[in-house]
């Protein structure tokens, strides 16, 4: 079944699971026929592993400033998942069409594949062998920019799967293994925060997206992600001494912030990281910050926060099992409001005689 959108612009193709594999063979072979394998790269996704076989140099470098930390390039015999990256070859049509591909099936299918001609972005999951298939756009640092953290959809997407874990946005540092998660959506000052916390020799998982995951005895654990920051100009600009050492890669897709490399900090990354407590952090306008325990009300505000801003971020709010799976993973932590005044040495002072006395 094929439903048509606007004049030759949007299409959407309910097929069957056998005329999907055809579709997911021809791409394969394209990519093979035309792009020469540039790289084999391995990372640690919490507990998966992930393969990813990229196509163009440009794109190794990119996302290999991203990943960094979490890259091992030591080839393994066990993997989860596949990333397939490669640069989309345009073809130049007029027609610009923008079709999405669902297996026709089920009735709450959703896309396995998408081909933009109008951005040049291909976009699938093969279910059958666990690969995904990322076509981009440009190698251009800009245009790469524009595409927001690499891969953070597919990742959230394999960590679905798991019983125990999942991708989420939010940010985490600690002091001595107390580590504690900040919930809130963004700007909220929870990235200054962070980033001013791991230049002050906290210890650090994330500024933005990482791994959440409950063992079997119902402690929380976070694992890093990504090796890059996010911070507004201001805060760039305020923080630039100290950011010594980082590299500026590019802005970020609507260039309201820098997007920086903290390579040069990976010793103080933290993996399988233990979380004490949940942070909301809120930006009031009293000359010292604070923290207090959060009521019920108030850790539930917190709680919402953090699922809404995953699943915004994802752009996945039909998933009702994956919203109550973070909720799970969530609701047994002690929650604490953090008010956060405009002197940031005063916040990361405050946060850090907090942990060494919790």
């Amino acid at each position: 079944m094929e439903t048509s959108i606007g004049p030759k612009e949007f299409f959407i193709h309910k097929v069957s699971k056998q005329y999907l594999r055809y579709y997911f063979d021809k791409l394969q072979n394209d990519i093979e026929a035309n792009n020469t394998l540039y790289s084999i790269r391995y990372i640690h996704l919490g507990n998966q592993i992930v393969r990813i076989l990229i196509y163009d140099k440009e794109l190794d470098r990119h996302i290999s400033n991203e990943l960094s930390f979490i890259i091992d390039d030591q080839c393994s015999d066990r993997y989860d998942y596949t990333i397939i990256a490669w640069l989309v070859q345009r073809t130049g049509s007029s027609m610009r069409e923008h079709r999405i591909i669902e297996e026709g099936t089920s009735s709450t299918s959703e896309p396995v594949l998408t081909i933009d001609d109008n951005t040049g972005r291909i976009v699938g999951y093969d279910d059958d062998n666990s690969c995904y298939y990322y076509g981009f756009p440009s190698s251009n640092p800009e245009i790469l920019a524009m595409e927001g953290h690499v891969f953070f959809r597919q990742f959230y997407k394999m960590q679905k799967a798991s019983i125990n874990s999942s991708l989420v946005h939010g940010a985490c540092v600690g002091i001595d293994d107390n580590g504690v998660l900040f919930c809130a959506k963004g700007n909220k000052g929870k990235s200054t925060l962070t980033v001013s916390a791991l230049l002050k020799g906290f210890d650090f998982v994330s500024d933005d997206y990482m791994v959440i995951e409950k063992d079997g005895n119902g402690r929380l654990f976070a694992d890093p992600v990504y090796s890059i920051i996010t911070l507004s100009p201001e805060m760039y600009n305020r923080m630039f001494d100290e950011l010594n050492g980082t590299r500026f890669i590019s802005n970020n897709w609507n260039q309201s912030k820098y997007i920086l490399s903290v390579a040069n900090l990976h010793s103080r990354f933290k993996t399988h990281y233990p979380i004490q407590l949940c942070m909301f952090p809120e930006i009031v306008s009293d000359e010292e910050p604070s923290i207090t325990k959060c009521n019920q009300l108030e850790k539930g505000r917190a709680i919402t926060n953090m699922v809404h801003s995953t699943i915004s971020q994802m752009n996945d709010h039909s998933d009702t099992a994956n919203t109550l799976k973070i909720i799970e993973l969530l609701k047994g932590q002690e929650f604490y409001n953090i008010r956060l005044c405009k002197d940031i040495d005063k916040n990361v002072n405050c946060l850090k005689q907090f942990l060494e006395t919790f």
